[in-house]
């Protein structure tokens, strides 16, 4: 937060009564002026030049008030002035768009920097894109260039302004085959309905991801800080990685053989549910991973610091974690099952009437097998082995350094 910012918005506003209207667009203004200037700051810019560049970008908001302020008997914004004041800032129009023939194109490259995005189909043979804006910037409309098979969709780089808002439209024709990449510094991205024989791959610096009802080769998502969210999602790999933000991925499905579903967070949780793939990979450095319904023939859940749980799950694989408590319960497991944890406990719930030889080794903590377990080492060593069933075929390996065992 920048006082300097607070301090100039509360001089002007100081001169209409405060209403509900008029806080939520003095709170919209300073959010906007703060992140702004930390942009500048962050790309080089003293905190001082920052801040001054910043509010100079405000010279249509002053215009505005001191209009309404030499209004006759006026001491605060009427409905009809504060409609046309969210029509000059806020309210976005069709100001620009784009279109090109896919019939030549197999690499499409879209580069913004500010705004807000959402991707979407289209049955035609042209890629669409679509610019709104709540004032019209000539100065700020993306240009196009094609070389060879490959087209680039750019915004200019230009400093953002506070005031200003961009949407933008991106329609992919379904029939396209080759590959997509958008960026984005600065907005959110909403992908809804694509279908089509082509890769995907999107990446964020700050903003959130959202994606329904997706069936493509390849989905890569990814977003330096924000939260992706994914649900009916259908590829031969699904890819999501955030640096800071949560993971949320549902109902979704890896195509074809050798598929794959990934997903890794450096700071958040994970929670993957309802999911098939030949292998699903996830990795989270801080925070718990949660799992539900997850069928693979290889399951890889590994947690640096955090809990690891996972229910209904169907396959094998690895489940690690560094300092936290691993959480298992099968339904069905097809190979061999190796579950590790530095500091935490191991519960693992094996299906019913399951056959397995097992390999358990704690160093400071209680071990748990079923009634029955036949042992082929004495019970109380710390390393202990065996088996449960008749005619095993899978083993189970089950290790703490601190922590206990169940197996049940």
């Amino acid at each position: 937060m920048f006082p300097e910012i607070e301090q100039t918005l509360k001089k002007h506003f100081s001169k209409f009564n405060a209403t509900p209207e008029t806080t939520e667009l003095y709170n919209d203004l300073l959010a906007d002026l703060n992140e702004a200037t930390e942009d500048r700051v962050n790309q080089g810019e003293t905190p001082e030049n920052a801040v001054a560049a910043s509010l100079a970008t405000l010279t249509d908001l002053d215009q505005i008030l001191t209009t309404i302020a030499s209004q006759p008997q006026t001491t605060h914004f009427d409905n009809s002035q504060l409609n046309r004041l969210y029509d000059r800032f806020f309210a976005t129009k069709l100001v620009h768009t784009l279109s090109y023939s896919i019939e030549q194109l197999n690499q499409i490259f879209i580069d913004y920097r500010y705004a807000k995005i959402t991707l979407a189909p289209t049955t035609g043979d042209k890629l669409i894109v679509n610019e709104y804006m709540n004032a019209d910037r000539t100065n700020g409309y993306a240009t196009g260039k094609i070389i060879g098979d490959k087209l680039k969709v750019e915004q200019p780089r230009r400093i953002p302004l506070a005031i200003l808002r961009e949407r933008i439209e991106v329609l992919i024709p379904n029939q396209f085959t080759g590959f997509v990449y958008l960026q984005n510094k600065n907005g959110n991205l909403q992908i809804d309905d694509l279908s089509g024989a082509y890769i995907l791959e999107t990446s964020l610096t700050n903003g959130t991801i959202t994606s329904h009802n997706l069936q493509l080769n390849q989905i890569h998502l990814q977003t330096t800080s924000g939260s992706i969210q994914g649900v009916f999602l259908q590829a031969e790999q699904i890819q999501l990685l955030s640096n800071s933000g949560d993971l949320k991925l549902t109902e979704s499905t890896g195509l074809h053989p050798n598929s794959m579903i990934s997903g890794k967070v450096k700071s958040g949780q994970i929670h993957f549910a309802h999911l098939t793939a030949d292998e699903i990979n996830v990795e989270c450095l801080s925070g718990n991973v949660d799992s539900h319904t997850l069928t693979a023939k290889q399951l890889n859940l590994t947690d640096h610091s955090g809990n690891v749980q996972g229910q209904g799950l169907v396959g094998s694989g690895h489940f690690t974690s560094r300092s936290g408590n691993l959480s298992l319960s099968f339904s069905q497991i097809n190979a061999d099952l190796t579950v590790i944890t530095t500091s935490g406990s191991v519960v693992i719930k094996m299906p019913t009437d399951s056959s397995y030889h097992f390999q358990t080794n704690s160093n400071s903590g209680r071990v748990s097998l079923p009634y029955g377990a036949t042992y082929l080492t004495p019970r109380q060593q710390r390393h202990q082995n065996g088996l449960v069933g008749e005619n095993p075929k899978i083993t189970v390996n089950a290790k703490t350094t601190s922590g206990s065992i169940k197996i049940f």
